[in-house]
């Protein structure tokens, strides 16, 4: 017997409306993947659910599709957006080169079941686009749901999910009903009017008999029980407070003893209940709450006089609780947290993130790089600053691919360089597959990546000449035993021979957040220490609405526009990092092998930099995993 056929050992007298039954709520959530924008929680709620075809054998599946379509896709999608991640086969390797037919292979969250499905929805939209008869679309969504399995896993919920489609039968039943009074309706509108009668209808499952008995307090009136709890008994809402009806005289409610028509007439009623709950069983207890809504209120003056005593303590659990069951076990042998152990080899997750999250946390690079816990991403409506960064670096990419160096660069004419920037704009946006079906985007978009790219080239042409020689460049560098792989945006080599390694942002940076003993970002100093000549500058190409500048650290002065920086709060950290790099390289070179020493020996201390300030200023989503509020407020 599963958790949904297991019979409860309570009951409760009061339904609840049928919309908010989990198996309707799904259905409904379903039936929203018919308009033309789906929201990406509906989406979720739709591929964790239970009750449709392939859940069980693709549950993992889809949880991945859900992380997919949120890391690539605005917070609203379209139908064949989904079908398509959802039967996406992995076709290029990572040059963007494609792979033989038969080395081709189904990505993680592909889910062909859950393309059908799609495909079922896809079809019924298609077909019922014209205006039909209330009782049309009863039977029409009634088929779509049967043929996506809905149906088949209410049958197997047992007794309860039989009742849950007898109630919407009902329901059905009652759309069709409309034929007499409504016109033809469209399909949202037949929807909405199945919603509403779902919302008015109230579904009380039939239950075996149970010991427990959840019931409302005018319920009780004649029945006897062994045992007898009254909760919520409190001074301001027993006796409750009078409600005369505003559409009859007051003087003759009162006279006709209406219900709530007078503070005295509810004054008697409570009074009879309270003392009839008294006779209904030998042991009853009257409780009320301490507070509600951090106001402190008071039992009911009802609950006083010699037929009601007070009492400080009830009867309770005589075995211990989890509670004290803790405080008698013996202290740990090992905090496990304290010293986990290595990782097994091959385990360890991400690049220059092993050492980020070491330093900004130990135990957020042991949850993020070891476990893989990471929490899903929260889409945008419109372009997600990880989708125009993205943009950004592959325009680049592409123009300077093409261009290759500074003196052909100031070739161009305006004209000319624009020409080039827009198409290479235009091939970026057109292959994006989330830009796909959204016009009004990659033309805001497509405006937006030729006015900044624009801007940077122009900051290219005050630097000293060089060419780019290295696009995206891959390298293994080992610390410590671990190896980690590094995507270099780009590396110029300029006329005297020396090199630059430049990475694009689109967000804000911080230099001098490279330094110290846990550098809150070591992913360019992790460049300079894997590139096999010392480099002349390692930079930031800031590319944003609000600036286009250089970040970093050079050798020397005139290398790049704006650099060394002459002021700002590390401008003086910089300066002096650029005049001895082969010392500031081998400080960063150090650091970095403390850090992933210290990760691979397991550490995995809950110790962020500056305390709770470290996470809410890196983002962390860990925070109720490693429960840091709750250990700061107990120190």
């Amino acid at each position: 017997m599963n958790d949904r056929t297991k019979a409860k050992p309570w009951n409760t007298s009061m339904g609840t409306p049928l919309i908010q039954v989990p198996m309707i709520e799904s259905a409904f959530d379903l039936l929203r993947w018919l308009e033309q924008r789906i929201d990406i929680q509906d989406i979720g709620r739709v591929l964790r659910s239970p009750w449709f075809n392939g859940h069980d054998e693709e549950r993992g599946n889809r949880a991945l599709l859900e992380k997919c379509l949120r890391e690539n896709y605005p917070r609203q999608l379209k139908l064949n957006e989904v079908r398509y991640r959802a039967g996406e086969v992995r076709k290029y390797d990572s040059e963007q080169r494609e792979l033989p037919p038969e080395q081709q292979q189904p990505q993680p969250w592909n889910s062909p079941v859950m393309v059908s499905l799609v495909s079922q929805l896809d079809r019924f939209r298609r077909k019922h686009t014209s205006r039909l008869q209330p009782s049309a679309w009863a039977e029409a969504i009634d088929g779509l749901l049967a043929a996506t399995g809905w149906h088949a896993s209410a049958e197997s919920a047992g007794d309860e999910g039989w009742q849950i489609i007898q109630a919407w039968k009902d329901a059905l039943r009652g759309l069709a009903s409309l034929n007499a009074t409504s016109r033809q309706l469209g399909r949202n509108a037949a929807i909405a009017k199945l919603q509403q009668i779902c919302r008015e209808q109230v579904f009380q499952a039939r239950t075996p008999p149970a010991h427990i008995q959840v019931l409302g307090l005018y319920e009780v009136n004649g029945l006897r029980f062994d045992h007898l709890w009254v909760m919520g008994l409190h001074n301001d809402n027993w006796p409750p407070a009078a409600k005369p009806n505003p559409f009859i005289p007051g003087q003759l409610q009162i006279k006709a003893l209406l219900p709530q028509s007078s503070p005295q007439r509810e004054l008697n009623v409570a009074r009879a209940i309270t003392g009839r709950l008294l006779q209904t069983s030998p042991d009853c207890v009257f409780s009320y709450p301490g507070q509600i809504d951090g106001e402190q209120v008071l039992p009911s003056p009802l609950l006083s006089g010699e037929s009601v005593k007070p009492s400080r303590q009830l009867p309770g659990w005589a075995g211990d609780d989890w509670q004290a069951r803790i405080h008698s076990a013996g202290p740990p042998g090992q905090d496990p947290l304290l010293m986990p152990g290595p990782p097994a080899v091959g385990t360890a997750r991400g690049g220059s993130s092993i050492l980020k999250h070491q330093a900004l946390c130990p135990f957020r690079a042991f949850a993020v790089n070891r476990l893989g816990a990471k929490g899903l991403e929260t889409p945008v409506d419109g372009i997600s600053p990880a989708l125009h960064g993205s943009l950004v670096h592959r325009v680049l990419e592409n123009f300077w691919r093409q261009t290759r160096t500074q003196q052909a660069l100031i070739s161009l004419d305006r004209e000319e360089l624009q020409r080039r920037i827009r198409s290479h704009v235009t091939r970026v946006v057109e292959d994006e597959r989330s830009l796909m079906d959204r016009p009004e985007f990659r033309e805001v978009e497509s405006n937006r990546l030729q006015r900044l790219v624009g801007v940077q080239l122009e900051l290219e042409k005050e630097r000293q000449p060089y060419e780019v020689i290295g696009f995206e460049r891959e390298l293994l560098q080992e610390i410590e035993g671990q190896q980690i792989r590094l995507i270099i945006d780009r590396i110029d080599q300029l006329s005297s021979g020396e090199e630059v390694i430049i990475d694009y942002k689109t967000g804000k940076v911080q230099p001098g957040k490279w330094f110290g003993d846990r550098p809150d970002d070591p992913q360019l100093p992790l460049y300079a220490i894997a590139s096999d000549r010392e480099p002349a500058a390692v930079v930031f190409s800031v590319i944003r609405d609000d600036e286009c500048v250089y970040k970093g650290v050079t050798a020397a002065a005139g290398i790049l526009p704006g650099l060394p920086p002459r002021q700002g709060s590390n401008a003086s950290l910089l300066r002096a990092a650029g005049e001895n790099m082969p010392e500031t390289i081998g400080h960063w070179r150090e650091v970095l092998h403390r850090l992933m020493a210290d990760f691979l020996q397991g550490d995995a201390r809950i110790d962020p930099k500056d305390g709770s300030r470290t996470c809410a200023s890196s983002y962390c989503d860990l925070q109720a995993f490693c429960r840091i509020h709750e250990l700061e407020s107990s120190l």
